[in-house]
């Protein structure tokens, strides 16, 4: 069924997001993109619960405010601009934590220590896996953190710029993951062309409203002009100017 938004209104200081309606399929790729503050990032923190709202946000037909915590992380997980790990564990063990809404009275079993030896792999951490998350490089934090999400399991998986300080082979990587994967991913980026490229569905924000929901073909310079008030043009890749 996936997820379905009416009426929602979200208030964080003078900033307001408004969004009367928003359909997402299971396992559609969306993109949501805008200038900074067009409300991108509090979008996706309402989608998981995380901001208290008005209106109502329906997983599979069931208020996402309603879920109990350990439910909601079962089915949704998300990944912050700013993780704000408190302590300094070990990359391991940050993965790990993934896994904790499956642990069994609060501790992890064989199968969430083989998954996570499985995504600490996929996402060449290996060599990194005793290091401890607060002595590594912003590029590398951002991918343990992905690895977290991914490590979650759950059937939506929300990303805030995920790429932020990602060489150029992760961020492939991660792109080729999402578009192969049967999740469904909403994902605010910055990047129009990996955007267009990766994903299905675009939706822009301006001043915390939806101005426009669109598929990858329909994206055009006049449409990227409205929102970003700068001049676009179209070969194989949009360039700003």
């Amino acid at each position: 069924m996936g997820i379905r938004v009416f009426r929602l209104r979200v208030k964080r200081g003078r900033f307001v997001l408004n969004v009367d309606g928003l359909s997402v399929n299971d396992g559609d790729k969306v993109a949501v993109l805008g200038e900074n503050g067009s409300g991108k990032s509090t979008l996706l923190l309402a989608l998981g619960g995380l901001v208290p709202f008005e209106g109502e946000i329906l997983l599979d037909g069931m208020p996402i405010n309603r879920m109990s915590l350990r439910e909601r992380a079962k089915r949704i997980s998300i990944l912050v601009q700013d993780v704000g790990l408190s302590f300094n564990y070990t990359v391991f063990h940050v993965v790990l934590m993934g896994r904790f809404p499956w642990f069994f009275q609060g501790r992890p079993g064989e199968e969430d220590l083989k998954k996570t030896r499985e995504v600490i792999e996929f996402w060449n951490l290996t060599g990194l896996s005793d290091r401890f998350y607060w002595s590594l490089s912003g590029g590398e934090r951002r991918r343990v953190d992905v690895a977290r999400v991914f490590n979650q399991d759950a059937p939506v998986q929300l990303f805030d710029e995920p790429t932020s300080f990602m060489d150029v082979a992760t961020e492939k990587l991660f792109f080729e993951r999402v578009r192969t994967s049967e999740k469904t991913v909403i994902c605010a980026l910055h990047d129009v062309n990996a955007a267009v490229f990766y994903f299905d569905r675009l939706i822009f924000l301006k001043n915390g409203r939806v101005v426009g929901d669109v598929s990858a073909s329909e994206v055009d310079e006049g449409l990227l002009f409205s929102v970003y008030g700068v001049a676009a043009c179209r070969r194989k890749l949009f360039c700003f100017y």
